[in-house]
């Protein structure tokens, strides 16, 4: 399979360039439980760009499962995040507060026990609520997991390490929970988050391309952001590694809306899924080599 590839021009992305690149909302039309009130899934894919979803048409085949959410639900073509990195974007997300407001960021890496937020909003109105992080930030170490009833976060931020243990959750989660109440299930997957995996089968690898020579090339940012002509071959052997792991967090969707299916939770249940962006060295590399 080949993939479109992507310009270096750091005119390619515009308003791509901020942290919150898409929002799919699934049809809600049968999305109803006993209390006649919607299940929640919001499922975050860290550091996914919108030009990485096959529903946007600038890759083929990425990402399936959000494509059939797009095909089915809202795709939105304009999503903004209130700030440029996990903690204070996921507060906003909690609390549905600027950043100047929520106060969650460098200054504040923990979230104050007097916010008000999602979960402890839907716990109130009698939703049980899950919740299950492979990333740090969204961890009891940052007091993120206010509301939630149950809250794993799976393992440190490791995408060199793939791990299912997400959808185990979501598996026992759903096929043990009591049917009595509607559901907010919170998961939030790095795949996509540098380091890129290596895999021996890479379908958007060039065929000339070696799992040993995509290895072999930097993962260093510095090598890239300091450099005045950055090698456009290792760029774009890195954006297909990339690719690699949006389609993994895709496949996790996958698997954990058909763990919802097999605990017929899925046909009721309002899924929302947000990918949080990232740059792959769109803007100005002159601010950069300053501190080189």
């Amino acid at each position: 399979m080949s993939s479109v590839r992507r310009s270096h021009s750091p005119r390619g992305l515009h308003w791509l360039r901020l942290a919150a690149a898409l929002a799919l909302l699934a049809d809600v039309a049968a999305c109803r439980s006993s209390s006649n009130h919607p299940s929640l899934l919001i499922f975050v894919s860290d550091t996914t760009r919108v030009d990485a979803v096959s529903a946007y048409g600038a890759v083929k085949d990425t990402t399936p499962t959000m494509d059939a959410l797009a095909a089915s639900g809202l795709r939105y073509t304009h999503a903004y995040a209130q700030a440029p990195w996990t903690l204070p974007s996921h507060a906003t997300l909690f609390t549905g507060l600027l950043p100047s407001q929520h106060g969650v960021g460098w200054q504040n890496l923990r979230a104050a026990d007097d916010l008000t937020m999602l979960a402890e909003r839907l716990r109130d109105a009698g939703y049980d609520t899950a919740g299950v992080s492979e990333n740090l930030w969204i961890s009891e170490a940052f007091n993120m997991v206010q509301g939630f009833e149950q809250f794993t976060r799976t393992r440190p931020i490791n995408p060199s390490a793939p791990s299912d243990e997400v959808v185990d959750f979501v598996r026992t989660w759903a096929r043990t929970r009591k049917r009595d109440r509607p559901f907010f299930l919170f998961v939030n997957v790095v795949d996509p988050h540098s380091p890129y995996s290596v895999r021996q089968t890479n379908p958007y690898l060039p065929a000339t391309v070696t799992a040993e020579e995509a290895a072999a090339i930097s993962q260093e940012p510095g090598d890239y952001f300091c450099a005045s002509t950055p090698s456009t071959h290792a760029l774009d052997i890195l954006w297909d590694l990339y690719l690699a792991d949006v389609g993994a967090a895709d496949r996790k969707l996958a698997l954990i809306l058909a763990a919802l299916r097999a605990g017929d939770e899925e046909r009721r249940c309002n899924c929302h899924q947000y990918c949080h962006q990232l740059s792959h060295g769109e803007s100005d590399r002159r601010r950069w080599r300053a501190s080189c």
